[in-house]
């Protein structure tokens, strides 16, 4: 069985809520505050810097305390939204807004304001696995059961990281595992990002109005570095096409008139999403993109464009199998860690929380690798249930953030046993049931 959950930009109280309740746990309000307010300071100083415009988004620009960098984004959609970038908010805001939704009763979990705040305190760590344990026992606890914390035992003991007691007073055990992007991905972006930066080839992408789209049939690691300016070269203001061992592309004109009137009626428009729809023509889709442009800054925000002169769309993907291998790494492993933490403890529950890849068919492989590797799985613990969150964080032309979640499940007992809950993530969103995946809706 599967579905999916989408949620968006609605009850920012929620949001509030959640950032009040860190306060609250960091024990000093002002404290954390401040800390959030450093990083917003230090995010409008450098995106203000003229070098920065243009650039690709970086957490960096908030600063190095990691924490603050990661919750000033949800501050910022309530006060300033100055600071609140697009291109990184679904990543973080719909977990601070499904904890502010719950912290009323999390607050009231054993354990959890303990949990939290080493979360805080940790200012080196990306807190998006702890959050995850968070929403997943508030989650709980908002279906009625008695949730808590099991401390650490580092050095001593494994242990899981919730327990639960049911309404007929047994007792079940939940391990949280959040997995990300892994570094096969960021490295294939890193070698892509080369041959775009060929000094060849910029001149071409900061001459002409452009789309570029390239299928690399081999690893990006392995096509050569002048590849893009090979191809690009031959480029005279009509459609160019290529195909050989390496991979296959197009280069056609573009007219930036959608552009400049959306501009026009709507205002300065970011370097995002919406920018290369406009000189695409249609919605991206199973893919990764670079702008390449000359244009005016909006003096209100340097982030912003009033005016373009030029731009090159550059999209692609690639279709190489090792790099489908390479990025669609799956829970083998992982499934070994979590058996390990609830072995010697009751029945068991599994939570993995999966960031999936823009390429549509990466992330079908993947999730097929997870269900067979899943199936074959056989546990030394009592684990009798697996619940994998595959998460598609979007950024909406129509709404400040959302994600959808699409979760399988996996039971090692009759269905219609019901012996444990069906918990989702994101708990209050509207049930897409059409038995398709969050990354083909």
């Amino acid at each position: 069985m599967k579905f999916i959950e989408h949620t968006g930009v609605m009850d920012d109280e929620y949001v509030s809520l959640g950032l009040e309740w860190l306060c609250q746990v960091q024990g000093n309000r002002s404290t954390f505050l401040s800390r959030l307010e450093t990083a917003q300071y230090k995010y409008i100083t450098s995106t203000n810097d003229p070098a920065y415009f243009g650039k690709d988004f970086d957490i960096k620009l908030y600063g190095d305390d990691i924490v603050a960098s990661f919750f000033a984004q949800a501050k910022s959609l309530l006060d300033n939204r100055r600071v609140y970038d697009v291109s990184i908010a679904s990543n973080i805001i719909p977990w601070v807004k499904q904890l502010g939704r719950n912290c009323h009763l999390i607050d009231a979990i054993p354990g959890a304001k303990d949990r939290a705040k080493r979360m805080l305190e940790d200012e080196t760590v990306y807190p998006d696995t702890a959050l995850f344990e968070l929403v997943v026992a508030g989650n709980y606890a908002n279906r009625g059961y008695q949730v808590e914390f099991i401390p650490e035992q580092k050095g001593i003991a494994k242990t899981p990281d919730l327990k639960y007691r049911n309404q007929g007073g047994k007792d079940f055990y939940i391990e949280c595992k959040r997995l990300q992007k892994g570094k096969y991905e960021t490295i294939e972006k890193q070698h892509h990002r080369a041959l775009i930066n060929h000094t060849e080839t910029m001149k071409i992408l900061e001459k002409f109005n452009l789309w570029m789209d390239i299928t690399y049939k081999a690893e990006v690691k392995d096509v050569p570095h002048n590849y893009i300016y090979e191809h690009l070269k031959h480029y005279r203001k009509q459609i160019y096409t290529w195909n050989d061992i390496y991979g296959q592309g197009v280069v056609r004109p573009v007219s930036l008139y959608p552009l400049l009137r959306d501009i026009l009626i709507n205002g300065s428009i970011m370097f995002n999403t919406k920018f290369a729809r406009l000189m695409k023509g249609t919605a991206l889709r199973d893919e990764y993109y670079n702008i390449y442009a000359r244009a005016e800054p909006d003096d209100r925000d340097n982030r912003f464009v009033e005016f373009v002169h030029q731009a090159a769309l550059v999209t692609w993907r690639c279709v190489n199998e090792a790099s489908f291998e390479g990025r669609s790494k799956y829970v083998t492993s992982l499934l070994k860690t979590i058996d390990d933490q609830l072995m010697n403890y009751g029945p068991g529950i599994a939570h993995i929380a999966i960031d999936v890849d823009v390429q549509g068919d990466v992330a079908d492989k993947r999730r097929q690798k997870n269900i067979e590797a899943i199936s074959r799985f056989k546990p030394d613990s009592r684990m009798c249930r697996t619940m994998v969150h595959y998460m598609v964080p979007r950024i909406d032309e129509d709404s400040a953030w959302m994600v959808d979640e699409t979760s399988d499940e996996f039971l090692n007992y009759p269905p219609g046993l019901g012996i444990t809950p069906r918990v989702a993530v994101f708990t209050d969103s509207e049930t897409l049931d059409n038995d398709l995946p969050g990354w083909r809706q």
